[in-house]
């Protein structure tokens, strides 16, 4: 280049060199570690203007591009003019990504692109984590981490201390997949010989996930047929025994719960008759009633109660016993669907089971339980009979109002843990 002008010399001869060069491309998904497979998309922003080569490697080399040629290692990949990108599956755990860009015109782009990634299979989780259920399910992990769950993995488990290798068969160890969607689930029993779950979980080019150890305590189980036979109230563990009023000494009154249900019992003198009831109120410390209902004669309740069970004595073995749920919002007693379960084998024994979750009870640690025989119901009602008695010994006396109760720290853990309070 020179200049000149009007009676000028032309100037001195000056150059200049402009190496022009593609912008360096990005990468829109960033280095790190991913639990599924996914496709990233590498862009050079000068694909505005013209068709642009990418040259891309997945070894953490360095790929070259040259007068719109890429080097014998690298991928060569045309970005059309205005496209959105071109793509490269990530297939494997380790795989590094490196991209350049050039055109024919061109040269390669100063900087390089670049991401590391990792692929890990989504880690196993047991739903619950903790507790004492009777079962749990195992799954991946749903929390939606990294583009997981994995899709397709090999989740393996064992109950019985197996170490599960997630390799070839094995002996107490069960296997399943994922699934398409990853959300493949398998139940694994719980109980005093098997409550250690072990998992673990891979993928073909994946890193392994990080196995799962989860210790339960089993759920608490009674031994306690509900048949009219009390004797296994008496070798149940941890079942509740208390005199009742009578003053017959064999007369008791039993209560006892698991994990999943609540049993009475009661041995009496009682005699057989219309008008002749049992009636049990359950409770939990907080709002509930203090007083039975009106066709028992209201009786007064040493502490709120929720639930009644109520079984006319006239009632065949095997009939049903009335539950009623106390309304808060009407004040009244409504009738529970389906009742409890009641059998009477002989005499005045009588035998009653109620699901803990048809109690409506909060989800608190404390259940109470006071019962009565009353005779004359709808009309006299009179309270014959009641229980629990304190001291421990049987004392005729008429209860009335009902003076004692049962509270039990509730635990579907663990055995009833039960006192008697005035």
């Amino acid at each position: 280049m020179i200049g000149c002008g009007p009676s000028q010399l032309p100037s001195l001869v000056r150059t200049a060199t402009f190496n022009l060069s593609a912008a360096t491309p990005t990468i829109d998904i960033a280095t790190g570690t991913y639990e599924n497979l996914f496709t990233a998309t590498i862009s050079s922003p000068t694909a505005v203007q013209v068709a642009t080569l990418i040259c891309s490697r997945l070894d953490g080399g360095q790929p070259t591009c040259t007068a719109g040629a890429c080097d014998a290692n690298s991928t060569p990949l045309t970005q059309t003019m205005g496209g959105g990108g071109v793509t490269v599956n990530i297939t494997a755990s380790g795989q590094r990504l490196r991209a350049v860009a050039c055109t024919s015109t061109l040269a390669q782009s100063p900087g390089t692109a670049s991401a590391d990634y990792t692929l890990r299979v989504t880690a196993p989780v047991t739903v619950p984590a903790t507790g004492c259920p009777s079962s749990v399910t195992v799954e991946l992990s749903q929390a939606g981490t990294n583009q997981g769950p994995t899709i397709n993995a090999n989740v393996c488990w064992s109950n019985d201390g197996t170490v599960p290798l997630c390799g070839a068969a094995q002996t107490g160890v069960t296997c399943f997949s994922s699934g398409g969607a990853g959300a493949g689930t398998a139940t694994v029993a719980v109980s005093p010989t098997l409550n250690t779950v072990k998992v673990c979980a891979n993928r073909t080019g994946f890193d392994t996930a990080t196995p799962l150890v989860q210790a339960f305590t089993p759920a608490f189980t009674q031994a306690i047929t509900v048949d009219g036979n009390l004797a296994d109230f008496v070798t149940a563990a941890a079942s509740t025994q208390v005199d009742t009023t009578s003053a017959t000494a064999a007369n008791k009154a039993y209560f006892s719960y698991d994990a999943t249900t609540a049993y009475f019992g009661l041995n009496s003198n009682y005699t057989p008759a219309a008008g002749t009831v049992v009636a049990i109120f359950i409770g939990d410390t907080t709002a509930g009633t203090s007083t039975g209902p009106a066709g028992l004669g209201s009786p007064a309740l040493p502490t709120p109660a929720k639930f009644l069970i109520e079984w006319d004595t006239t009632t065949p073995d095997a009939g049903p016993a009335l539950g009623f749920v106390w309304n808060a919002g009407t004040s009244t007693w409504v009738a529970s669907n389906p009742g409890p379960t009641a059998r009477h084998a002989s005499g005045s024994a009588v035998e009653f089971s109620v699901p803990l979750a048809q109690l409506g009870l909060a989800a608190s640690t404390t259940i109470t339980v006071d019962g009565a025989v009353i005779t004359g119901a709808g009309t006299t009602n009179t309270i014959t009979e009641s229980w629990p008695q304190a001291p421990a010994s049987n004392v005729a006396v008429t209860a009335s109002p009902i003076p004692q109760f049962i509270r039990a720290v509730r635990s579907s853990c663990f055995a009833p843990n039960t006192v008697i309070l005035p």
